[in-house]
């Protein structure tokens, strides 16, 4: 099954360079509008704790600062998992990579696409959390929903590095590694 349709396969690689070079400049934007203590702090609300300085002690600043991040979020949780998924499906797909590793990229292309819609929810969450509501619940939710997200991102990145080692190290070989 061909999961990316809509992209030809002459222009994956063009694809997956753009998204690449996108994920980096949001990703760069996204780590000067953070919060004073960092995202992670503020997805695991329960775990790692926001009392320390919790965004009710926020400055206006501060606070504007990390709304303008978290609305820039909503574009990177489209680029990450769209990324993952395409590198995963290519080389599952055309890069004659072990047939244990192609099974699970198979797998794991489409599994990423569930950080997406994770990702999302955990934004409304810490808009919530931002806006100034502190429940217990929803630091529960923020913090649960960010563990599943994260899970499979962590999962998803070393599969998607070892289809790029593998490829690297059969691109190194020549044609004879290529076949």
């Amino acid at each position: 099954m061909r999961p990316y349709l809509w992209i030809t396969e002459k222009h994956h690689g063009k694809a997956l360079w753009l998204l690449f070079f996108a994920i980096l400049v949001v990703a760069w934007f996204l780590d000067m509008h953070k919060p004073p203590d960092g995202w992670l702090s503020l997805e695991f609300p329960k775990w790692l704790g926001v009392s320390a300085d919790p965004p009710s002690k926020w400055t206006a600043q501060q606070r504007e600062a990390s709304l303008f991040g978290l609305g820039l979020d909503f574009l990177f949780l489209v680029l990450y998992p769209l990324y993952l998924s395409l590198l995963c499906s290519r080389a599952s797909l055309h890069w004659r990579v072990p047939d244990w590793l192609a099974a699970v990229c198979g797998s794991f292309s489409y599994l990423i696409l569930a950080a997406g819609p994770l990702d999302a929810a955990e934004n409304i969450g810490l808009y919530c959390l931002i806006a100034g509501a502190d429940g217990a619940a929803l630091q529960w939710l923020v913090t649960g929903v960010s563990a599943a997200k994260w899970l499979i991102v962590l999962a998803c990145f070393p599969v998607a590095s070892a289809s790029l080692l593998y490829r690297g190290y059969a691109y190194l070989l020549g044609p004879q590694g290529r076949r």
